[in-house]
């Protein structure tokens, strides 16, 4: 299977929202914990300096993003390493660092980050259907049908994947009754008219194998 060409959708806006509540979170809990008038106890420093680490972290993802809207991918992968390793419980960023990962051709890095985005965040398919695009990418689609197909059991509605997963089945040949239930459902929330016409002639031709249309990563 030929490579295919991967193109990228970013979704870092609302990501920065939730780093932004969750460092306000934590700063809160520890002032509070300071500001009892006892002793500052162990739990107490530990919170401290978590809620320190989760705000440098977010000023490190920050940065990660200008650097990555200015396509300076490999300053941004370096922010986002730095946020990581400040912090580690920020799925998003382990999501967006490998993207770019991805991008620079390192796919063993790129899969382990998306791995540990998965397991911060297990309701989140976007991080099971990166490492299923990253596969598909590599020629593996055994591998990304997998990965599709785990991303669609958090969330069946999941548009990339449904698209993924059904024109994986139709390229390859082997359509069953859980693509055409996935075909379906895709044409119900299908917005986007070319991949709804895909989605149309993926139907038309369920039992031939020429249909082919690149992968995206989210």
């Amino acid at each position: 299977m030929t490579t295919r060409r991967t193109t990228l959708a970013i979704h870092s806006q609302r990501n920065a929202a939730k780093f932004v509540a969750l460092a306000l979170a934590l700063a809160i809990a520890a002032a509070s914990g300071c500001n009892s008038g006892s002793a500052t106890s162990d739990a107490e420093r530990v919170r401290l300096d978590e809620a320190n680490a989760a705000r440098k972290a977010l000023e490190h993802v920050r940065e990660a993003e200008r650097l990555e809207r200015n396509t300076k991918n490999d300053l941004a992968i370096e922010e986002y390493l730095r946020a990581v390793r400040l912090y580690r419980e920020l799925p998003a960023a382990w999501n967006n660092l490998g993207r770019l990962l991805m991008i620079k051709g390192e796919n063993n890095a790129a899969a382990e980050a998306f791995r540990i985005a998965a397991d911060l965040s297990p309701a989140d398919p976007k991080p099971v259907y990166n490492l299923g695009a990253l596969w598909e990418s590599m020629g593996w689609p055994d591998d990304a049908s997998r990965y599709y197909t785990e991303a669609l059991a958090r969330d069946q509605n999941h548009l990339p994947s449904l698209r993924r997963s059904i024109l994986l089945d139709v390229n390859l040949g082997r359509a069953t009754d859980q693509t055409e239930n996935r075909l379906r459902r895709a044409l119900l929330l299908e917005s986007d008219p070319d991949w709804r016409g895909h989605l149309m002639r993926a139907q038309v031709r369920m039992r031939d194998g020429s249909l082919t249309v690149g992968n995206e990563t989210r």
